[in-house]
């Protein structure tokens, strides 16, 4: 751990002994939380262990359906995140106790995921918007997902109405 990080943690600690620790609200949060994330993983290794027996005495009760290779995978991604989290914490901090609580969230189909045929389906809706004059689609459905491209497509289609009401273009 570099001196900088060591003192704006050295810092935050002193700051939370100085205000007599953290509010005892927060405190509580805290404990329930923990409590809700042990009572969480106990079910989930309910859950590993009942599915690990399921496929060992019927193999085939899975065959086929996403449960039998997707779920196990999911959960071992999941416990890779918090694993790699905690040693990052580990390593910039200097924490070595376990965290009061945790959670992975995973938002499905959060970014865009272009298909085969995005291209030509991109083509025919460039058609279709050059003949309505003033419409103009910006976002990453389109051409990037990145923030910077959808600043970008943002700025074009701006261009793009700008222009069909006979004003100048920005910048």
């Amino acid at each position: 751990m570099n001196a900088r990080k060591r003192y704006v943690a050295i810092a935050g600690a002193l700051l939370l002994v100085s205000c007599g620790g953290l509010p005892r609200a927060l405190r509580n949060q805290i404990a329930a939380e923990k409590l809700s994330l042990q009572q969480t993983d106990r079910q989930l290794q309910h859950s590993l262990e009942t599915v690990k027996e399921d496929l060992a005495h019927s193999p085939s009760l899975f065959q086929g359906t996403p449960v039998s290779t997707q779920w196990p995978a999911r959960l071992q991604s999941a416990r890779g995140s918090l694993d790699r989290a905690k040693n990052d914490l580990q390593q910039i901090l200097g924490l070595t106790a376990d965290p009061l609580f945790s959670r992975v969230y995973k938002w499905k189909s959060a970014m865009a995921q272009y298909t085969v045929g995005h291209l030509d389906r991109l083509a025919r809706i460039d058609r279709l918007c050059q003949q309505l004059p003033g419409i103009a689609l910006a976002g990453n459905a389109y051409r990037g997902i990145g923030v910077p491209d959808c600043v970008r497509s943002g700025a074009e289609a701006a261009n793009r109405i700008l222009q069909a009401l006979g004003l100048s273009p920005l910048g």
